[in-house]
């Protein structure tokens, strides 16, 4: 077991070095910066991940060892619009390593597509180009975003963080958005400075048919696809049952299944991680 507090954050590890970051341990890492000084308002914290040790040491790690813990934690600087590479001991409670980029770009985050969105539907050029299109209620309209590139050579010099906004219609809470794009209307979004660009290359009639994979949807003659026969009846029933339990064990992050073992871990990057994994023979 290890306990650290730092600025009256305590965060306490109990497994083993490969364990996923824990709840605590995310906050202990963020207080760690905040005390640092490096943090500044337009900073955005974008991924936190375990920092796995050396292969030696975990092979040499037995239960009951301390446990050193590190985090390797991923920002964004708005301001000067860079990206940051930073080591956080969480058992030194300290900055280790803190590297500036500009060559690279962070995942997106959540909160950084829903202020894109906010940012489009309060553009004049975007409402402007929905009521070219006829379209009066700017609630049907679904923004729903993909990354982009760059327009060009200037621009990535400029180091721009953009997001692609792709704009459909939604007619109804079970209808299928995207089988109503506004084509010809492209938003970017820069999201380091939360301007909007509109590319509007004309009116472009909406698709007339739903696409709606609803039981109702698909015996409507006027949707696409159609299929007059209703939905499958020919699927037959099954049941699962384990009546004396499951045939696994799971002891904490470590699965054992017959002749295997191994840990279950997590990283915003790679997401599921198998580690250790072993089979007795």
């Amino acid at each position: 077991m290890t306990t650290v507090t730092v600025n009256g954050a305590t965060s306490t590890h109990m497994s083993h070095p490969l364990d996923p970051l824990s709840a605590e341990e995310i906050s202990l890492t963020t207080t760690i910066l905040q005390a640092s000084g490096r943090i500044t308002p337009r900073m955005r914290i974008m991924a936190y991940s375990p920092h796995e040790p050396v292969k030696s040491d975990v092979l040499a790690w037995a239960p009951g060892q301390p446990v050193p813990r590190a985090v390797d934690v991923v920002i964004r600087d708005h301001e000067r619009r860079l990206t940051i590479e930073a080591l956080v001991s969480l058992t030194d409670g300290k900055v280790t390593f803190w590297r500036e980029r500009g060559d690279v770009q962070p995942a997106l985050t959540y909160p950084e597509v829903f202020a894109a969105m906010q940012a489009a539907y309060d553009d004049a050029a975007f409402q402007q180009a929905l009521a070219k299109r006829g379209i009066t209620d700017p609630g049907s309209v679904v923004l729903f975003p993909w990354t982009a590139g760059n327009w060009g050579p200037e621009d990535a010099a400029d180091r721009g963080r953009l997001i692609r906004l792709q704009a459909t219609v939604s007619q109804g809470s079970e209808d299928n958005y995207y089988a109503r794009p506004l084509e010809g209307l492209i938003v970017t979004v820069e999201l380091d400075r939360m301007t909007v660009r509109i590319d509007d290359y004309g009116v472009v009639p909406l698709p007339t048919h739903a696409g709606n994979y609803t039981p109702a949807g698909i015996t409507d003659p006027g949707n696409v696809p159609y299929f007059p026969q209703g939905t499958r009846t020919d699927l037959k029933p099954i049941e699962i049952t384990q009546p004396e339990g499951v045939s696994f064990q799971v002891n904490g992050h470590q699965v054992s299944w017959q002749k295997w073992r191994f840990r279950v871990g997590f990283t915003p990057r790679e997401g599921l991680v198998l580690h250790l994994v072993e089979y007795f023979d």
